[in-house]
């Protein structure tokens, strides 16, 4: 029996199947290598343990609030107090994955107005999200729970 390195790679999640070369492969080997990598993914090993495994570095640029800047690994969570509401946004960016940013308002209250194009005004309560996961709004001054 012969041993096929990128098969065991794909099995213990050290490699993933590069389907772009998938033609150069028999139908056979296309086969066995998908399987190998769909199991890995299910099992989460290797490079499949976690869906980013990349930690995020989260910079937080206000005007009247000290700037943040901290690295959150996988899972984490940063509460952060801010001591004075801000007229403008900051912005949230991250230094690994410049594709992620968004903007954060510190608000005395956790109410925000929109006006539309047709001067219908709503108002409605802020809901906070840093990358996708939300978390309740709390004011200014107000702990985090």
């Amino acid at each position: 029996m012969t041993l096929d390195a990128g098969q065991a790679q794909l099995r213990i999640g050290l490699a993933w199947w590069f389907r772009k070369y998938a033609k150069e492969q028999s139908l056979e080997d296309r086969g066995r290598y998908e399987s190998e990598e769909q199991e890995a993914r299910a099992k989460r090993v290797g490079l499949w343990q976690n869906s980013d495994p990349i930690p995020q570095v989260v910079k937080i640029d206000m005007l009247k609030n000290q700037p943040i800047n901290v690295t959150m690994g996988i899972g984490d969570q940063v509460e952060q107090k801010f001591s004075v509401a801000e007229r403008l946004p900051g912005k949230v960016t991250c230094g690994l994955h410049p594709w992620e940013s968004g903007f954060l308002l510190a608000s005395e209250t956790p109410y925000f107005a929109t006006t539309d194009k047709t001067d219908v005004t709503r108002l409605s309560r802020a809901e906070t999200r840093l990358f996708g996961d939300a978390v309740p709004a709390t004011e200014v001054g107000e702990e985090a729970t």
